[in-house]
């Protein structure tokens, strides 16, 4: 084990850092070295970014998403407007092509769906949602996710971006997929999470399938709704959550993680729907309600916010996940079940 590395001028914003250490132990450090790289563009978790590229632990590895909501800090500092133009022409590209070798194949960007039109949907939650594609996870790891630029001429002082903006980042794996007919893309998304409860802890994140009652019963009820397309279904690997204080922190510091403490997010499903034959206020009630009548296991939390597309960047056809990444085709009562890891 290397020797721990505290941070200069401010060692009591970090916990003990370790120079080399397996991620499967470290949950909380890799937490904090996203984080730090999101802000940064580096971490001060390693000696070297030589490390950080050795990154071997399985959940970082196969295909998957970068979902992240976020939001401006203060409309007079930083006009939500001024923060969309930011993020679409320049931010999602900066994404996309971080290594312009082989840039990722499609992002999709969202605006939450206001609590004024659909009662159900939640108030105060970030309203610009970015999904990302990633051919594979190990994408978090590398150079390129790391020399994305977070400072720029139109942000306020030219940033960095996490002094005027909060965000939220799950960073997810797949593990199946279902799709029905007509176009690979829904113009409403539901974004469902569910949160760990007690008696599953013991699981590690990422590391396991969908429980069955989800696959047997959940997804055929859900198949069956008005304007229903595909949904794509995956295990969080990761999340964390940062900005979101007005006060601007310490020179070369991000702030910290703002998470509730307890049990991180385990699923996270996205739901497509065509909008014009789907009520966005009667789908999202009726996928909370058929989850609190059908879960097996307690959860924490459970979380539907509706979304619209706003914008598709790269191949509209492209879907979150292909059919063939788990090698398995099924049919069952007309349901395509594609790719679902068993």
């Amino acid at each position: 084990m290397g020797r721990a590395l505290p941070l200069p001028n401010h060692p009591d914003v970090y916990d003990k850092i370790i120079g080399t250490f397996e991620l499967l132990d470290q949950t909380t450090s890799i937490k904090k070295v996203l984080a730090d790289i999101f802000i940064h563009g580096y971490s001060p978790h390693f000696r070297s970014t030589r490390q950080l590229s050795t990154m071997t632990d399985s959940r970082f590895t196969g295909p998957g998403i970068f979902w992240i909501s976020s939001n401006t800090n203060d409309e007079a500092v930083f006009p939500y407007d001024d923060f969309a133009s930011w993020y679409e022409d320049v931010h999602i590209p900066d994404v996309i092509h971080a290594d312009p070798s082989q840039p990722l194949p499609m992002a999709r960007r969202y605006q939450a769906v206001s609590a004024t039109e659909a009662p159900t949907a939640t108030p105060g939650a970030n309203p610009f949602l970015v999904v990302y594609k990633l051919p594979t996870l190990a994408f978090v790891a590398s150079a390129a996710f790391r020399g994305i630029p977070l400072h720029h001429e139109t942000l306020p002082e030219g940033g960095p971006i996490a002094r005027f903006a909060s965000f939220r980042g799950r960073f997810a794996r797949h593990i199946g997929s279902w799709a029905g007919g007509g176009s690979a893309t829904g113009a409403l998304l539901l974004s469902e999470v569910l949160a760990l409860g007690e008696g599953e802890q013991d699981q590690p994140p990422g590391d396991a399938t969908s429980p069955s009652w989800y696959h047997n019963a959940y997804m055929p009820h859900v198949a069956a709704l008005s304007g229903w397309q595909r949904s794509t279904r995956f295990a969080v690997v990761m999340e964390n959550e940062i900005g979101g204080d007005k006060a601007p922190p310490p020179p070369g510091v991000g702030p910290p993680s703002t998470l509730p403490k307890g049990r991180p997010s385990r699923w996270l499903t996205l739901h497509e729907f065509d909008e014009a034959k789907t009520d966005v206020d009667d789908v999202t009630s009726e996928l909370k309600t058929s989850l609190m009548g059908m879960l097996s296991v307690d959860v924490d939390f459970i979380e539907v916010l509706p979304y619209r597309l706003v914008r598709t960047y790269g191949d509209e056809a492209v879907a979150f996940a292909d059919g063939n990444e788990a090698g398995l085709w099924r049919e069952r009562e007309g349901l395509r079940e594609v790719g679902m890891a068993r």
